[in-house]
């Protein structure tokens, strides 16, 4: 039979409930296949229908190394980043207090048919290590240790926090190959140690929808590691896979004095302004409103070249301090002074609002990742309350896109102010999913479904809408993205903001156009592009 350590893992009961909950959830795929409900995920045709909309979405990770995450049940998430080639690398994450962190956890993939067989990866967290396997029914026989398919790099990590199994897969092999950049079928399943019957199975596996084609944004990362100081954390926008962050090319008018523009960075209370590019030269100011959580302590804006922390520069107000910064890891040590960005005559100023300003200059080009000044920067943010040093931000933090031409206007930006775009309002920062509505807790109540789809007004929402081979998206910033079945009410709704909106981009760039060539041309286009 192996080795001892095989030979524990065949032996201890918690596999024989791997096998039962494996089963069941295999049971709950094939049902969904023939129409019917199981009983085990969900109360009420409403709740199934909440879990299917929440299924299908995904957000930004924040498990460094990879870029987007889905909750499987709370305190337990699936990340991934985008395959190269055939290859796609993944992570299972339990965290403490979830239960899954105490015993072991498998991740299965497929069936893709009903009477199929699942590809499934263990991780024995208190005994053995990663291994594969391939479950084809409901008896402890049926659970097969499998070299049908591969997985590399494979590592099982503890900490007082989490556990993390990470791996690579190719998309073609097994009996159950991954659709790379599409959607498959994921069971899971995890042990509580100690538990003694399988009761409640719907708490202890089940099953989700997941395109792993979804890409939650740039890759994230982790805050610097165990500290109360340092670092610039760096989640990432909430797009479609078949769309890439919308650029904004139009910009609010700055009300700072001695600047043309401005993008609000945390609803208004932290903003950066700047003016149009002279030569390459960037005027800036970064102004913490008076009374906000960010004019307590340090804050600072960077860039790098992906919205990560990490190979970044930042620009820090830190005391009476404002200086640049080279950030190239994780730990306080890496946020490290440099003269390889120059910040013309930095100063410190109040409003008479009272706001704290911080004004400096940046030449484009300059330094191991340079601004550019017409086209996407990565512009990444952070702030502490009531820490004037260099200390840990929690959730204040985020990046945003900027073009610091501020030419037109597209269609993620209203020309009225209303918010959206990753100028004026960058991605939610507050990503925590311990807490996200898309946790599967088994209520009947499907508000959380409404507040992240349809049950918003879309006229007042800023983004995108649009519609794709039958359902519709909406891209957002800050909200995330939700994609759900798209009822006849809701595409009436969509075509109608899609017009209005089409008609606001249109005057305005028109208007722009002639401001720039002359009161009597026209761009026919009506785009200014």
């Amino acid at each position: 039979m192996g080795t001892n350590s095989e030979r524990r893992l065949y032996e201890i009961s918690p596999v024989l409930r791997l096998v039962l909950l494996l089963a069941a959830a295999l049971a709950i795929i094939q049902a969904a296949h023939a129409g019917a409900h199981s009983p085990h995920i969900g109360r009420g045709e409403k709740g199934a229908k909440r879990r299917s909309m929440q299924a299908k979405t995904c957000m930004p990770s924040q498990l460094t190394g990879f870029t987007s995450s889905r909750v499987l049940k709370r305190g337990l998430l699936l990340h991934w980043k985008p395959a190269v080639g055939n290859t796609i690398e993944l992570a299972v994450e339990a965290r403490v207090g979830s239960g899954a962190a105490k015993g072991w956890i498998a991740l299965g993939f497929g069936p893709t048919l009903p009477g199929g067989s699942a590809d499934t990866v263990v991780g024995q967290t208190n005994t053995a290590p990663v291994a594969t396997y391939t479950i084809t029914g409901d008896e402890q026989s049926q659970l097969l240790r499998s070299n049908s398919f591969a997985i590399g790099d494979a590592t099982l990590e503890r900490s007082r926090r989490r556990t993390v199994i990470r791996f690579t897969r190719n998309g073609g092999d097994g009996v159950s190959p991954l659709k790379l950049r599409g959607w498959n079928n994921i069971v899971w399943a995890y042990d509580v140690s100690g538990e003694k019957t399988v009761d409640f199975n719907n708490r202890r596996s089940g099953k989700l929808a997941v395109n792993l084609g979804c890409v939650g944004g740039a890759p994230a990362t982790d805050t610097l590691d165990g500290a109360n100081n340092g670092g610039i954390y760096a989640p990432s926008a909430n797009v479609p896979a078949a769309s890439a962050a919308p650029a904004v090319s139009y910009c609010p008018k700055s009300s700072l004095p001695g600047y043309t523009y401005t993008a609000n960075l945390d609803g208004g209370s932290f903003v950066l302004h700047w003016k149009p590019v002279q030569g390459q030269m960037i005027q800036m100011a970064m102004e913490a409103k008076a009374g906000s959580a960010a004019s307590n302590g340090w804050f600072s804006i960077g860039w790098s070249r992906d919205g990560s922390m990490s190979s970044s520069y930042a620009v820090i107000k830190s005391g009476a301090s404002l200086a640049a910064y080279f950030i190239n890891g994780y730990k306080r040590k890496n946020v490290v002074p440099t003269n390889e960005i120059s910040l013309g005559a930095p100063s410190l100023a109040r409003t008479s609002a009272g706001s704290l300003v911080a004004h400096f200059t940046l030449t484009a080009g300059q330094g191991r990742i340079p601004l550019t000044p017409s086209g996407l920067n990565y512009i990444i943010w952070a702030y502490s309350t009531g820490n004037q040093g260099i200390g840990y931000h929690g959730s204040n933090a985020g990046w945003v896109k900027i073009d610091f031409s501020c030419a037109f206007w597209t269609d993620n930006q209203s020309p009225n102010g209303g918010g959206g775009g990753s100028t004026s309002t960058p991605t939610s920062n507050s990503n925590n999913n311990d807490d996200d509505d898309n946790d599967d807790d088994d209520d009947d109540d499907d508000s959380d479904g409404n507040r992240s789809s349809w049950g918003q007004d879309m006229n007042q929402q800023s983004g995108k809408y649009y519609a794709d081979q039958g359902t519709t998206y909406w891209e957002g910033v800050g909200q995330g993205v939700a994609q759900l079945a798209a009822p006849a009410e809701l595409k009436k709704r969509l075509k109608a903001a899609e017009a209005k909106r089409k008609a606001e981009r249109d005057a305005y760039n028109q208007q722009v156009y002639r401001q720039v060539y002359g009161p009597q041309q026209t761009n026919a286009a009506g785009n200014g592009n």
